[in-house]
C-alpha cells in the first residue's frame, strides 16, 4: 500500500508542475489506452495531461487497503480545498466485477459525486498492463476474490 501511495504523490506533485507538452515520451498520459468510466463515457489518461491528479488503483469489493486509500485520497481533497483543481482518478483492477453500474454506485457511496473524481475500468489485459506502469503488483485470490 505504501507503493501505492507513493505512486499517488509523485503523480500528484509531478502533474501541476509539468505541461502537457514537457511529459516525456513514456509519460502515463501518453499510454494509448482507452477506459471507460462510471458514466459510460470513454475516457483516456491524455485528458489529464497537463493537469493536476491523483490516481489509484482499486476494486469495490475490497474491504483493506482500498477504504484507506480513499480515506488518504480524501485528506489531500480537504488539504488542498475546493479552489485547487485536482482530478482524482480511480481505476479498478478489477473489472470482470466492477462494471460501470457498479463503479457509479460505488462512487455514490463514497460520497464523491464531483465532477472531478473518476472511477475508471478497462479489459482485464489492459488493466493488467497499465498497473505494471504503475510498479503495482496484484494477484486475485480465488477463494475469496481480493486482491494480494
Amino acid at each position: 500500500m505504501h507503493k501505492i501511495f507513493y505512486a499517488l504523490s509523485i503523480l500528484f506533485l509531478t502533474s501541476g508542475i509539468l505541461h502537457a507538452e514537457s511529459f516525456p515520451e513514456q509519460s502515463l498520459y501518453s499510454i494509448e489506452m482507452s477506459w471507460t468510466d462510471e458514466s459510460n463515457q470513454t475516457v483516456k489518461l491524455s485528458q489529464y495531461a497537463g493537469k493536476r491528479a491523483v490516481m489509484a488503483m482499486i476494486y469495490t469489493t475490497c474491504s483493506n487497503a482500498c477504504p484507506l486509500i480513499m480515506k488518504k485520497i480524501r485528506s489531500i481533497q480537504d488539504g488542498v480545498g475546493e479552489d485547487f483543481p485536482i482530478h482524482y482518478i480511480l481505476i479498478t483492477m478489477d473489472p470482470e466485477v466492477d462494471t460501470v453500474d457498479k463503479l457509479a454506485l460505488y462512487k455514490k457511496a463514497q460520497k464523491v459525486n464531483k465532477a472531478n473524481w473518476h472511477f475508471l475500468r478497462a479489459p482485464k489485459n489492459q488493466t493488467r498492463e497499465f498497473s505494471q506502469y504503475m510498479d503495482i503488483s496484484y494477484k486475485k485470490m480465488p477463494d475469496t476474490g481480493h486482491f494480494m
